[in-house]
């Protein structure tokens, strides 16, 4: 459970797992640097239930906090729940039962809900027929494309997160995909059970540890390109090329980045992020007109004029 700045709803999350009907666990709080009370509460469980630790860092980010229990972690399976969310009574106790019987590279997962900041109920989300049956035909397209299997909705295998390198550390976004995706890519399946594991609250608020990024590592506007260059050369080194499907995602990628090298007047490198944009996809369309039309006025031109237009409409 990592934890910083939860202290509205620590002791919610706490009680969850305190409500399991399965008893053999171990709760390890990781609080990454609170500011709050956060510690306080979590102490005072520690000190009513031995099954629950308390582990201290420095605010360093969602990944080094969960990396850090699932190295302390002494038991076999692993499951992430938030000091926010609500685990379902019964979920360990399901959980385990469906992945003692799967194969070693199998990995059980459910269905989830929502809940807002007093904890009522906004809905309840199931997958569909259609995203499990393109979760069978193709796991690692799924885990790339879909991020709908939140952390909490698996029971893990310690082994198999300890196998891929734990969470990528240098993602303050995207941690859980990215999780999944390598997982996928190393050979795992995920089996879907049509249970309910737990409740997840929706909310925006600055502190939320799997909404802050770590000061001085990255930013919003370097993010994109560390997760798509990331997952580029994990792709292209499972397949030796890159496959058909994903080739959309990577030529708007760099359709992208060439048009903000262009806007930031850097004519070099945005033509050298529009030869990979093409590479993976011909220009069709309005990218076939912006690139007609770069050439002949200039991409840089181009791009300004575009961006007042946008301007101009915006303020109209």
């Amino acid at each position: 459970m990592p934890c910083y700045n939860a202290s509205a709803y620590l002791s919610e999350a706490i009680e969850s797992v305190l409500s399991q009907s399965y008893k053999d666990w171990e709760l390890l709080i990781i609080d990454d640097g609170s500011t709050d009370t956060s510690r306080e509460i979590a102490k005072e469980y520690v000190g009513i239930d031995k099954r629950i630790h308390l582990i201290e860092q420095p605010n360093s980010g969602a990944c080094r906090a969960r990396n850090n229990g699932i190295e302390h972690a002494k038991g076999e399976y692993i499951k992430f729940l938030d000091a926010d969310d609500i685990l379902d009574k019964d979920c360990l106790k399901i959980q385990l039962e469906q992945i003692q019987t799967l194969q070693s590279n199998q990995i059980p997962f459910g269905d989830y809900g929502r809940i807002d900041r007093d904890s009522k109920k906004i809905s309840d989300y199931s997958f569909s027929s259609g995203m499990l049956q393109q979760l069978q035909n193709d796991p690692i397209a799924f885990t790339f494309f879909h991020w709908e299997i939140l952390i909490t909705c698996p029971l893990h295998r310690k082994k198999q997160l300890q196998e891929i390198g734990l969470f990528d550390k240098w993602l303050p976004r995207h941690q859980e995909t990215d999780l999944h995706f390598r997982l996928a890519l190393a050979g795992a399946e995920f089996i879907y059970y049509p249970i309910h594991t737990f409740n997840y609250r929706e909310y925006e608020s600055e502190s939320r540890i799997s909404s802050r990024f770590e000061k001085g590592k990255i930013d919003k506007v370097k993010l994109n390109e560390v997760y798509y260059r990331k997952n580029e050369s994990l792709l292209i080194d499972k397949y030796g090329a890159m496959p058909q499907i994903y080739r959309p995602s990577f030529a708007d990628f760099y359709y992208g980045k060439a048009r903000e090298a262009f806007a930031r007047h850097d004519k070099a490198n945005g033509m050298e992020y529009l030869r990979k944009s093409e590479l993976y996809m011909p220009y069709t369309g309005t990218r076939w007109i912006y690139t007609m039309f770069g050439k002949i006025f200039g991409y840089v031109n181009i791009e300004a004029l575009l961006r007042m237009r946008l301007r101009f409409l915006h303020k109209a």
